[in-house]
């Protein structure tokens, strides 16, 4: 159907909503498009937020991706900041906002929600004291930047990957700190324990302390947080950093009839659409499922909001665009190992039912001669049943590219021996002759077949 003068209204500005509003404009050159965002700010990254923390992105304005004229110049949006979303009317097809100078209502054609998520406010005794903050904007990032003291102390609440990102970054600058996590192990969600082992090893050689399988009990301090009471144990501290998780910011949403999963988030289509005509939506406030889980989940990462974004964008405009499995494809730096994980962990695949079986394998990254290299650490799942590769993860030099690969391999549904007989080049300052991956699949390839041949 042929939309003339098509309303395209796209609730936030971040990266799901901005890289929607690109979308739209490229699917309709001649749709109005308006951007509300409930912040004082346009598109920025916050990936890189902790590298606000740690010094290595200054200014912080460098995290914003384009200029505020970008929006109403290149791409003829008119964005709307200060402005949040008050209510959505899907019949006939207006939102309420509120602007500093009261409400106002617009029509559309077609809604996209990129409303993102929200930190977890923890049920903690003295939470909310002077000191004890949370990371999810650039104004909290600098506020944890400008707070930091040199040989200082600092308590996070939270092992997950940005916990530890904050971690690295507060240790980077001086600081003896202290990470709590009550899961038994570090990056429950990213990495199966003995991976996530040796990435909270390469945390604790560069000073690192950390309480695993332990609560929180409270904050306690006068004016501000002085320590953190952990089962019993005082743990001092002149900064307490919360990063126990997020959650979707979709209270409009479900207010307007739109479906929401297990978690909190919209569940979405293959066309990035909700169950309400009309209504799309992108980023940290969707649950997604795939061929690998059935059931939706959130995805809560930039190249997911990229990618959410860029459907839910073109199919407001008309478009008839969808979304490919998405399996949570991620890398970071920690210690500075480069660490990637993507697909299911040994854990997750046995919670959803599926037989495994498992390989692990390191060996030095570069030719043996060549100095200066470390081990590429690999771990590989794959479905017993079948020889189809549902998951693997990484530690070492070039763990992100083998991400990239694996989750290619994920995404056409290839059976291990695709990884097990690539063709892989050698350079000795570049990589070996056999890297780690590549054994490993081949291990589990031998494995495989001798299983099939005892049947």
């Amino acid at each position: 159907m042929i939309v003339v003068n098509r309303q395209v209204v796209i609730v936030g500005c971040g990266l799901a909503g901005t890289t929607a509003a690109e979308a739209a404009r490229k699917q309709d050159r001649s749709a109005s498009i308006t951007i509300v965002e409930r912040t004082g700010h346009h598109e920025y990254s916050r990936c890189g937020l902790p590298y606000v923390i740690s010094g290595h992105v200054q200014p912080p304005s460098n995290l914003f991706l384009n200029k505020k004229a970008y929006y109403e110049g290149s791409l003829k949006a008119n964005l709307l900041l200060e402005a949040s979303l008050e209510k959505i009317n899907p019949v006939d097809r207006t939102v309420i906002i509120r602007r500093l100078d009261g409400l106002e209502v617009l029509g559309y054609d077609s809604l996209v929600l990129a409303t993102g998520a929200q930190p977890v406010d923890l049920p903690i005794p003295g939470f909310g004291k002077a000191g004890v903050m949370k990371l999810r904007t650039l104004e909290d990032a600098i506020s944890i930047s400008s707070t930091v003291k040199r040989d200082g102390r600092a308590v996070i609440i939270g092992a997950g990957l940005i916990g530890l990102e904050v971690a690295d970054a507060l240790n980077g600058r001086g600081n003896h700190v202290t990470v709590v996590e009550m899961m038994p192990e570090v990056l429950p969600t990213v990495f199966d324990h003995t991976m996530a082992a040796r990435v909270r090893e390469a945390l604790v050689s560069k000073g690192v302390t950390f309480m695993l399988g332990k609560k929180v009990d409270s904050i306690v301090g006068f004016d501000r947080a002085e320590a953190v009471v952990v089962e019993g144990e005082v743990v001092k501290a002149d900064l307490v950093v919360a990063s126990a998780g997020i959650r979707p910011r979709t209270e409009e949403a479900r207010a307007a009839g739109v479906s929401v999963g297990r978690y909190c988030g919209i569940v979405v289509g293959e066309g990035s659409q909700t169950n309400v005509p009309s209504i799309f939506a992108a980023g940290d406030c969707v649950e997604l499922a795939n061929r690998l889980v059935s059931e939706s989940r959130p995805i809560q990462l930039a190249t997911v909001a990229l990618r959410t974004g860029e459907v839910a964008g073109a199919n407001a405009a008309g478009g008839q665009e969808r979304l490919p499995d998405l399996f949570g494809n991620t890398s970071s730096s920690l210690a500075s190992v480069e660490v990637s994980s993507t697909g299911l962990s040994e854990t997750e695949a046995k919670k959803h039912g599926i037989p495994t079986l498992v390989a692990e394998g390191s060996s030095y990254a570069y030719a043996p001669y060549y100095p200066g290299g470390g081990d590429l650490v690999t771990k590989l799942i794959v479905d017993s049943r079948s020889g189809l590769l549902v998951g693997a993860q990484f530690l070492g030099p070039g763990a992100a590219g083998w991400g990239n690969l694996v989750t290619m391999i994920i995404a056409q549904g290839l059976h291990i021996t695709a990884l097990a007989y690539l063709e892989t080049n050698f350079s000795p300052p570049v990589q070996n002759f056999w890297p780690s991956p590549v054994v490993a699949a081949r291990r589990l390839n031998r494995l495989f077949v001798s299983r099939r041949v005892s049947v």
